[in-house]
């Protein structure tokens, strides 16, 4: 799920470090590349059974965009928890919360996420966890955020993240599927490449009702559409809207250290399946998939692929920050 944070402010432009660039007195400092990469490759090493992505890419982050934050007990010892965080126009994303196993139940983690927000006044703070991880959950809820009520549905999960063409092999097979009695070809929806913020908007607040937030989901972030992620993809060509009744988003982008991925929003199960498939068209190298079906219900026999390679349902949280 995501959890989210949000006010009525909107976030004044500030450098992403103004949030943690000192270090303080409950042992919280910026990441340093040159001293901490091995105590967090230990932090990371049982987390997604052996094959975390942060040690991976936690040196490729820009630092002038993304916080990344760690916790040691002192000066001279290593870290024994890891945060990371960025702003995105009004919204403020918090992800790879990780705590070494012998530094857990200490409130570690509370503490460096309460560090983060005491300079997020003004800001929506949005992170996602799984329904498992009950002491995320706990943590979210005894903070003050919010579960928001979409569950993003995420395909392929991490097991089979590496292999080639396992997406498209689960699209591929529903776009057998959904090929209409008595005619030859299958029906794709019409998708129109987006091109500006007010269209992803428009698109947006069709599915989601008037007055929600108009977020895009990624992996452990909700792409906000007032930032510089979602206005770079409507110039690179990567996001299409659809002027269909079942209305669809798709937004295409490599993250996760070059993975390639699709989100998809669909007001249905059927046009999440087609919009899939419209996505897979643009960009066959697509490994992972996100489909947003905006709380309409998950139809197991319509997604039933995907549920037997291994869905994972990411809870979204938010918190609102007042201006002071």
């Amino acid at each position: 799920p995501f959890l989210t944070r949000s006010s009525d402010g909107s976030h004044v432009a500030a450098p992403a470090t103004t949030a943690t660039t000192a270090t303080t007195a409950l042992g919280i400092r910026r990441y340093r590349r040159d001293t901490d990469k091995d105590a967090v490759v230990e932090i990371c090493r049982n987390v997604y059974d052996g094959r975390d992505y942060i040690p991976r890419v936690i040196d490729s982050y820009p630092t002038q965009k993304i916080d990344v934050l760690v916790e040691a007990p002192s000066s001279s010892e290593p870290p024994r928890a890891l945060l990371c965080g960025a702003r995105d126009g009004s919204l403020y994303h918090i992800w790879g919360a990780r705590t070494h196993p012998h530094a857990r139940g200490k409130g570690i983690m509370r503490r460096m996420m309460q560090h983060v927000e005491g300079s997020c006044e003004g800001t929506t703070l949005v992170s996602t966890t799984i329904r498992s991880n009950t002491s995320m959950l706990r943590l979210f809820e005894s903070e003050g955020y919010t579960e928001y009520e979409n569950e993003i549905k995420l395909w392929p999960d991490s097991q089979v993240m590496g292999q080639e063409d396992c997406t498209m092999a689960f699209v591929l097979g529903h776009h057998a599927r959904t090929r209409p009695p008595g005619q030859g070809g299958a029906r794709l929806v019409s998708m129109d490449r987006c091109t500006s913020v007010q269209d992803l908007r428009r698109g947006l607040g069709r599915l989601r009702g008037a007055g929600r937030d108009a977020w895009l989901p990624a992996s452990y972030e909700v792409i906000g559409t007032d930032g510089e992620a979602a206005q770079g993809a409507i110039d690179k060509g990567d996001v299409f809207v659809s002027e269909d009744p079942d209305a669809v988003v798709a937004f295409l982008g490599d993250q996760l250290g070059g993975t390639v991925l699709s989100i998809v929003c669909t007001a249905t199960t059927l046009a999440g399946v087609l919009g899939a498939v419209a996505a897979t068209v643009h960009d066959r190298a697509i490994k992972r998939m996100y489909v947003d079906l905006c709380g309409t219900e998950l139809s197991p026999a319509d997604f039933v692929h995907g549920c037997e390679r291994g869905w994972a349902s990411y809870i979204v949280f938010t918190k609102a920050k007042q201006p002071r």
